[in-house]
């Protein structure tokens, strides 16, 4: 299992629900990349009575993934941060399989 780390910004108090919603929500993008190292997510108040979400995926041996989310909840933030989060990992997946299939075509027999 993944190290997730969430702490809020400004006072904004993590309840024990909050952090289990982050916990489900990007603890299952760990099927798109084995070697994730460390999940950060910041959660805090924004302007307009509205929520911030960043998050910051730290990848062994790849590029870190990075969505920074703001929505009218704080659980709304977190499910489309999770979604950007996810739609990244899935590109980076997608180039990955596909660099890795032109090369076994490219091999010679």
């Amino acid at each position: 299992m993944v190290d997730i780390q969430v702490s809020g910004v400004h006072h904004f108090k993590i309840s024990d629900r909050l952090r289990e919603h982050v916990r489900e929500k990007l603890g299952s993008l760990e099927r798109f990349h084995l070697n994730m190292t460390k999940v950060v997510v910041t959660l805090g108040e924004a302007e307009n009575k509205s929520f911030r979400a960043d998050v910051e995926m730290h990848l062994a041996h790849e590029k870190d993934v990075i969505a920074h989310v703001v929505a009218e909840t704080v659980y709304a933030a977190i499910d489309k941060a999770a979604d950007k989060a996810a739609a990244q990992m899935r590109r980076m997946h997608s180039k990955h399989a596909k660099h890795h299939s032109d090369r076994q075509a490219a091999a010679p027999v």
